[in-house]
């Protein structure tokens, strides 16, 4: 009998698929599940605390406001008013926000939101031109905070979140990393304390005074500034590290300024060329360029040292060197390790403040000073024996304004109001609560003869 050739194939081919099924039956493969994996992973810390971004965003959100200042411009016999809006840091729970001095220049009204939409009017407690700080006050209780983190221990590649208001879109948060350390963004600026936390979270204009936060909910950061060429954010964000921040508050709330150390001394990188001409095995520390007759290092450095370490931590840039010196005070002793002749040295030394004195010195910058146009304070230790009387000394001026038109200059040493004697700066600050519509300040300059008095109206 002829087979025909379709019906072959057929049976071949049903003969394959029972073989197949017998193999499955009896053997069964295993199963092979491919999972998507999250585009990156957070740490599990030592602490047993394991965190990811959305837990750390609701944590963190409560302690950030929405900060709108109200500051008088002054252009020429004009005075126009324009509104800036920003983001501050709740550090304690009575009220204490810290925020940006740039957002409050010439504030005349300072209102901060809170995450809950509550407003308040805030009070400017004090500011630090130095470090771009600003501390606020608000009368409110059982307010949520975020506790400071360790930002010296921060390494690059860390993960971070950016908190705040850009272009008063409150409560933005966004990600990125710690791209770098002990930035100083102005090298024309002696004075400035800059050691900026690089990151490329986005923050763009109202981020200013904003939290930056680690993967732990700490606060690491206040962001500050971006470096752009279009004024909007283009992948460089800076904040200040929470060392300094937390200082910088502090000596606000208890002194009414910041107390700061000086060393008494001027530096300057150190790069290949100066290594070289030192004979120095390594491209490290930052050169003494001067010392300052008695200052805190007066005895123990000299011009052509290179400085590599303060308190046992390396400095390779003048903004480490000040990053690390601007959590001192006065008074407080630092280590200095340095080089001179290809010899290392160590020695111990006492900072001081800028007067060469280990005093505290609080500078009062309360709104009456400010509306008046100056900063003042009490007399130092040193200055009292030098002027053998009490007084108030005006640190500086405003351009512009009241006392300046009056003719008062910075170094102006205020012994009597209205012929009544000065002693402590309280006292004028109650006079000028008071409002008066004239007074009459009485005073001299230490290094002019006679006595300078001055009328000012209000």
């Amino acid at each position: 009998m002829k087979i025909k050739l379709h019906h072959l194939i057929l049976t071949s081919l049903c003969s394959a698929l029972i073989a197949v099924g017998m193999f499955n039956w009896f053997y069964e493969p295993e199963t092979l599940v491919i999972r998507e994996e999250p585009a990156f992973t957070l740490v599990s810390h030592e602490d047993g605390y394991s965190a990811n971004f959305s837990s750390i965003a609701k944590v963190s959100l409560p302690s950030v406001v929405f900060i709108r200042s109200i500051n008088k411009i002054e252009t020429g016999f004009n005075r126009e008013f324009k509104s800036v809006t920003g983001s501050g840091v709740i550090l304690s729970q009575d009220g204490y926000i810290i925020t940006n001095n740039h957002l409050l220049n010439n504030a005349e009204h300072i209102e901060v939101t809170l995450h809950n939409k509550r407003v308040h009017r805030a009070a400017l407690v004090g500011f630090d031109e130095y470090t771009d700080l600003a501390l606020l006050k608000i009368e409110e209780t059982s307010l949520q905070t975020r506790p400071f983190g360790d930002s010296d221990s921060l390494s690059v590649g860390e993960w971070v979140l950016a908190i705040g208001n850009p272009y008063k879109l409150k409560a933005t948060v966004t990600a990125g990393i710690i791209s770098a350390k002990a930035r100083h963004l102005n090298p024309t600026d002696q004075l400035g304390v800059e050691s900026y936390l690089q990151t490329d979270a986005v923050i763009n204009p109202g981020n200013s005074g904003g939290a930056l936060i680690n993967t732990k909910g700490e606060l690491i950061g206040i962001n500050t500034a971006i470096l752009s060429n279009s004024g909007n954010y283009e992948g460089f964000s800076f904040a200040i590290p929470s060392a300094i921040v937390q200082k910088v508050y502090e000596d606000i709330r208890d002194y009414g300024s910041v107390q700061r150390a000086w060393i008494g001394a001027t530096i300057a990188a150190v790069d290949n060329d100066i290594a070289q001409s030192l004979g120095m095995a390594n491209v490290e520390g930052v050169i003494v360029r001067s010392v300052i007759k008695g200052g805190a290092a007066y005895s123990t450095l000299t011009k052509g040292d290179v400085i590599t370490h303060l308190n046992k931590v390396s400095v390779d840039s003048p903004a480490e060197f000040n990053g690390i010196l601007a959590r001192f005070r006065p008074g407080e002793y630092i280590n200095i390790e340095f080089i001179r002749g290809k010899k290392s040295f160590n020695s111990d030394v006492i900072l001081q403040n800028h007067l060469n004195t280990t005093d505290f010195i609080s500078i009062r910058r309360d709104k009456e000073f400010m509306d008046l146009g100056i900063e003042i304070r009490n007399l130092s230790g040193p200055e009292l024996d030098a002027t053998g009387t009490n007084g108030l000394k005006v640190i500086s001026v405003v351009r512009g304004s009241i006392a300046a038109k009056a003719n008062i200059e910075p170094g102006y040493i205020i012994t009597h109001i209205d012929q009544n004697t000065l002693t402590d700066v309280n006292e004028l600050l109650r006079i000028l609560k008071s409002k008066p519509a004239t007074i009459i300040f009485d005073g001299f300059y230490q290094d002019y003869p006679g006595r300078f008095p001055y009328k000012i109206t209000f």
